[in-house]
């Protein structure tokens, strides 16, 4: 089970702390690669009695990859709030994610546009082509 923890930092560390998360994530790809290449050997020279041991691997590979995106996308949301409240407060950080994209039957919809002189999104109408 999955638990979310903070712990406070001095704001001079935090890059430190970024680069100490991301190189976590180094080391279970690292992982990754050595249970792929594990993989690889016990097939060919196993073949087919190996399959049940290497689907089991390959589970394990497609475990940790879901867990360093994961943790991905949590340092990138620390890293853009960062920048949005730190380095550049006046300009907002916006990274689509999966789950934010709109698919394209909606694109008829109003947009977001940011104003910065008052500092607050709007509703823009989206642009449509004049019929002749």
């Amino acid at each position: 089970m999955k638990v979310k923890i903070m712990y406070s930092a001095e704001l001079e560390e935090l890059t430190s702390k970024f680069a100490e998360l991301s190189k976590k994530n180094v080391s279970k790809l690292d992982e990754v690669v050595k249970l792929l290449e594990s993989v690889a050997q016990i097939l060919d020279i196993e073949g087919d009695e190996a399959m049940v041991f290497a689907t089991s691997r390959i589970d394990k590979v497609r475990r940790k990859l879901a867990s360093v995106d994961d943790s991905l996308n949590e340092i990138g949301t620390l890293m853009n709030g960062y920048i949005s409240n730190i380095l550049n407060p006046s300009m907002p950080q916006v990274v689509p994610s999966q789950e934010t994209q709109q698919p394209l039957e909606e694109e008829k919809t109003p947009s977001r546009a940011w104003d910065p002189k008052n500092k607050v999104y709007y509703d823009r109408e989206p642009e449509t082509e004049e019929q002749e």
